[in-house]
């Protein structure tokens, strides 16, 4: 949705309307046995989308509510994580289109995973996927996105962004240094468009997900050959 005619009060009631219809439309359960018997996959990959479905939520409520109190830093960090989150679904998305392509299993099934799994603390034995690999990839497909999630990393770690240019104004002729959320450059409006942009584009490849994965779950309905421990 093109929102540059929008003024900002506009983008923040769009912002505010896409988070409540996320949180209204979260799954409560997921049956397994509603999927094939003859495989695992579809269920497993269901079960991730529907995982990122409410960590977006969570953490797409709390950007609007840190938005909403000028809270520019933790608004960007919280925005930066929906980002991974949209980025995640996106290669969800991209590797299901592969596997009703290729037919592939073994590819599917260790995308999938890792999806579920991956941890980089060694909480599991799967290691997750390169977040940054990720965004990059889904950078390639959508100008900009990368480009506006490395921005939003310099607000994520204590650099110039995310502490002198966001708390801090100097007067060189007074020799004074002057703190407080007053002197940030960036308007919070900014924080606003990017939730919008994110919550959009997840939105798409979530419901693009969900017919591609009743192809998947028809595909070993009719292969009942295939193992059923993937």
């Amino acid at each position: 949705m093109d929102i540059t005619n929008l003024n900002d009060e506009q983008k923040k009631e769009l912002a505010r309307a896409h988070v409540a219809r996320l949180h209204d439309s979260l799954p409560k359960e997921l049956q397994e046995t509603a999927f094939s018997l003859n495989s695992r996959l579809p269920f497993k990959a269901t079960l991730l989308r529907e995982a990122l479905i409410h960590r977006l939520s969570d953490l797409a409520e709390v950007a609007l509510k840190l938005c909403d109190a000028n809270q520019l830093v933790p608004a960007f960090v919280m925005i930066r994580a929906t980002m991974e989150t949209t980025a995640l679904l996106c290669r969800l998305d991209e590797c299901t289109d592969q596997f009703i392509d290729t037919k592939d299993i073994l590819k599917y099934s260790e995308f999938i995973k890792k999806g579920l799994l991956g941890s980089r603390d060694k909480t599991t034995p799967e290691e997750s996927y390169n977040i940054t690999t990720i965004v990059k990839h889904l950078g390639k497909k959508y100008k900009g996105f990368e480009n506006m999630y490395n921005a939003l990393c310099e607000y994520a770690h204590p650099n110039y962004s995310g502490a002198l240019n966001s708390y801090a104004k100097t007067d060189k002729q007074k020799f004074i240094a002057y703190f407080g959320k007053q002197y940030q450059i960036i308007p919070i409006v900014f924080g606003y468009e990017l939730l919008i942009h994110c919550l959009e584009l997840f939105s798409h490849y979530y419901d693009d997900l969900g017919h591609k994965l009743k192809e998947v779950n028809n595909y070993f309905e009719q292969n009942p050959n295939n193992d059923a421990d993937y």
